[in-house]
């Protein structure tokens, strides 16, 4: 395998940043997520992929609830990228200085983002390190006709503190992530 090849293939893309919020049982949490995607074109069926670490609190909570709802960014929305990032919601709640909403399946909205959709899980896949998941969008707004803050867009932006962050948590979590892969493999190989 050519991981050179894969890497600099993914590194041409420019990918949306966005917030996943999600609430189980009383307790709320988000994070950054870039891996989401439009799942159908049928515009009176929309559907998301999202794909999300395991490990995340957030995944937790949307393992107990099977709802989420999506916010994406906009370049005024860089603090909310720290504190969604690079903090633990385990330790502390996130959303507690915020302004929060609601959405319709009880997941925190933050109104200052370019958009929000409120999702429920209709499909789940373990792959490992990670769950995918297959979602009907139940309701949504735009708020802002802002471009969506993009991971190219983000690395120019962020302060060499922030990038050093980034960085640490992104090395970090790529050892927990391989072994969790290779985990699986090998699970499915003598499964």
């Amino acid at each position: 395998m050519d991981a050179t090849a894969a890497a600099t293939l993914f590194a041409w893309l420019d990918r949306e940043i966005w917030l996943i919020s999600a609430v189980a049982d009383g307790h709320r949490n988000g994070l950054i997520a870039t891996s989401v995607s439009q799942e159908s074109i049928v515009p009176e069926l929309p559907r998301v992929l999202v794909s999300l670490a395991r490990h995340h609190y957030t995944t937790e909570l949307i393992e107990s609830s099977h709802q989420f709802a999506l916010h994406l960014l906009g370049a005024d929305n860089l603090e909310l990228v720290w504190k969604f990032g690079l903090e633990s919601g385990r330790e502390r709640d996130k959303f507690s200085d915020l302004d929060v909403g609601t959405t319709m399946t009880g997941c925190p909205l933050i109104r200052e983002t370019v958009g929000w959709l409120d999702c429920k899980v209709e499909a789940r896949l373990d792959a490992g390190d990670r769950f995918i998941y297959v979602a009907e969008v139940l309701q949504g707004q735009v708020l802002n006709f802002a471009p969506p803050l993009t991971t190219r867009r983000l690395m120019e932006l962020a302060p060499i503190s922030r990038l050093t962050q980034l960085q640490r948590s992104r090395h970090h979590q790529s050892y927990q992530e391989a072994e969790l892969i290779r985990l699986w493999r090998e699970q499915r190989r003598n499964g």
